[in-house]
């Protein structure tokens, strides 16, 4: 099964099971799950039923009950020895290279402490984690826990029913588990088998009923299933490379045996040393000119220059922060330049420094130990006659920059382990969000190398300097999410649309995009409110955030609470980060009539930490 014929959709299709009852919305019905529990433990009974227990969670009682496990026992797993935890991990060595950077992101959105992020093995083993490991006081590092071992749990009923499952405090059979709520997503191979699954783990607030709760737990399904959608994509994605470079070896192996033409095979050829080379477009780059969304006047004068620089083959250095689309710049100037051609791509940040070598040069047969036989081409050499995209260019390892700086100038590539050169042509996009002249100052980046790279530039402009095309973009991307859902049409109220308009959005495009995901499904009614969408943004809007410069400009906000303000050289007003924090801290207290435990909690910070800023702030009522 390929990914385009993979149906993700299906995977989501039981919508009780992702969620917990509704109806949980008070203490008596989060109490009655508990005396639910209790009735089973004291007459453990395949006949047990109750309205308040999903009859997923009741057979997984009665599992747990059968297994023999005590209610109360507070170790929950089974310690695995040093080799037992390596085998397991070398079996999902490819799946955790493809998890570790994309779970890395999740840090990026700022959460909370009280949560743990892992990508879990089939049988209950925790592969990758991230997050705040104190919450897991019952169960030790490399051990293997399911419902053999801890009872009722989201891991296990995710890899039983195959669908997304969270599973709140009481719904769970040990005891120790009664102050956590897990959510966990099954991961799929291209085989539409479960091979492990993103289990988010979280402390229970203090009213782990309130309302205000129950949206956090519909946002973190999104998050959550949305996160475990790429590393199931990115897999299958290199499950399918690998089938077609294993056909490959094949057919040349079956053009070796019969030393004649393997005729019939389109888009073939053999070279003088009778080697198979197979015209492909490399990694998709399927994005164009047509497919970036917006007609405002930052982007159309981006698209416009970047049209104009497509018609060279000079190398084009694309700056932008995260989030505002440079790889599809760098997409839509392939297409509109090398269509034919292959579009190579290497992420000089997601991938180790000790790989990155061989991915860019490739290397012989016998390099190294369990390196592919015959060797391997590298990403420069498959880029010949298209384009070499070096994303996070600025994350390159300083004693790598020297080597890509005389392929540039010479275009010739030698493998790794090789005594020869190769002759290459090959055109380079570089992308960076980072400021790549400091680096140089800094003696982090090659100044030759640089100016290399950087004989076109290609500015992408951030979102918030480009409102005028904030309708589109929300249609388009409420549209997306209703397609692949196949659910009903949803639009935003006047008050959702004027917090989107009001926000910062830092993370630029791709935060909008997911944002209006989460906002979408986590929506009861066709009309998205502001409760829909995510947390983060409810708390404070602020219209304008430039991290380059290291201000905000929200003059207003600090005008109407009594925050002090700057003015600039060339007369415009800003505001300063600990400004923003003070008005953060101030409005936060007047939002709760200075209820220090409700406004930590809405800040997402500890009761000490909003005490210090009271006291540092002067913010005493």
């Amino acid at each position: 099964m390929t990914m385009d014929t993979m149906d993700y959709s299906t995977h989501l299709s039981i919508e009780h099971l992702i969620l917990p009852h509704e109806a949980i919305s008070n203490k008596m019905e989060w109490s009655a799950i508990e005396a639910s529990r209790l009735e089973f433990l004291a007459n453990p009974s395949e006949s047990f039923s109750s309205s308040m227990v999903r009859p997923e969670i009741r057979e997984s009682w009665v599992r747990s009950s059968v297994y023999g496990i005590d209610p109360e026992k507070k170790w929950l797993c089974i310690k695995l020895s040093d080799e037992e935890y390596q085998q397991v991990y070398d079996a999902y060595e490819k799946v955790i290279e493809i998890a570790k950077p994309i779970m890395h992101m999740i840090e990026q959105l700022q959460l909370s402490s009280d949560y743990i992020f892992e990508l879990m093995g089939r049988s209950g083993i925790s592969l990758y984690q991230i997050g705040n490991m104190n919450l897991h006081k019952h169960i030790a590092s490399k051990s293997i826990f399911n419902e053999a071992t801890m009872g009722t749990n989201a891991h296990s009923l995710s890899m039983r029913h195959g669908v997304p499952f969270m599973v709140i405090g009481p719904e769970h059979f040990c005891t120790a588990l009664h102050k956590l709520t897990a959510c966990a997503v099954p991961i799929f191979d291209s085989n539409n088998t479960v091979i492990a699954s993103l289990l988010f783990t979280r402390a229970n607030p203090t009213v782990p009923w309130s309302q205000s709760y129950h949206k956090l737990l519909s946002h973190t399904v999104g998050l959550v299933t949305s996160i475990a959608a790429a590393i199931e994509g990115k897999l299958v994605y290199q499950q399918c490379f690998m089938h077609i470079q294993e056909l490959e070896d094949k057919v040349a192996h079956l053009q070796e045996l019969k030393g004649a033409s393997a005729g019939g095979l389109p888009s073939c050829s053999f070279d003088s040393n009778n080697k198979l080379h197979c015209d492909k477009n490399g990694e998709a780059a399927t994005i164009t000119f047509d497919d970036i969304i917006g007609s405002g006047p930052a982007i159309t004068k981006t698209m416009a220059l970047a049209k104009r620089f497509a018609k060279t083959d000079e190398n084009i250095l694309i700056y932008g922060e995260s989030g505002t689309g440079k790889e599809l710049f760098a997409q839509a100037i392939h297409n509109h330049s090398h269509p034919q051609g292959p579009f190579m791509t290497i992420n000089c940040a997601a991938i180790p420094h000790r790989l990155i070598e061989s991915e860019l040069f490739g290397y012989e047969d016998g390099t190294f130990t369990g390196g592919v036989h015959g060797g391997k081409a590298g990403k420069i050499e498959l880029a010949h006659s298209g384009t070499l995209f070096l994303d996070e260019i600025g994350d390159m390892p300083l004693e790598l920059q020297a080597t890509l700086l005389r392929v540039l100038e010479n275009k010739r590539v030698m493998r790794l382990g090789s005594k020869s050169y190769r002759q290459v042509c090959f055109r380079v996009i570089a992308a960076t969000n980072r400021n790549l002249m400091d680096l140089v100052a800094e003696g982090k980046f090659r100044e030759d190398l640089f100016y290399r790279l950087s004989i076109l530039t290609l500015d992408v402009p951030p979102l918030r300097f480009r409102l005028e095309d904030m309708d589109c973009l929300i249609k388009h991307f409420l549209d997306g999410a209703q397609r692949k859902s196949c659910q009903q049409q949803r639009h935003l109220s006047p008050d959702a649309l004027k917090t989107i308009m009001n926000f910062s959005w830092p993370g630029n495009v791709r935060q909008l995009k997911n944002a209006l995901v989460s906002a979408y499904h986590a929506a009861p009614t066709e009309v998205i409110t502001c409760m829909d969408l995510p947390t983060y943004m409810r708390i404070l809007p602020i219209k304008k955030i430039s991290l380059a410069q290291g201000y905000v400009t929200g003059i207003e906000q600090c005008k109407a609470s009594g925050v002090s303000y700057s003015n600039t050289a060339n007369g415009n007003e800003q505001v300063s980060l600990p400004n923003l924090e003070e008005l953060a801290v101030r409005t936060a207290l007047e939002r709760t009539d200075y209820n220090v435990t409700k406004a930590a909690e809405l800040l997402e910070i500890s009761r000490a930490t909003i005490y210090r800023k009271i006291k540092e702030y002067k913010l005493n009522r």
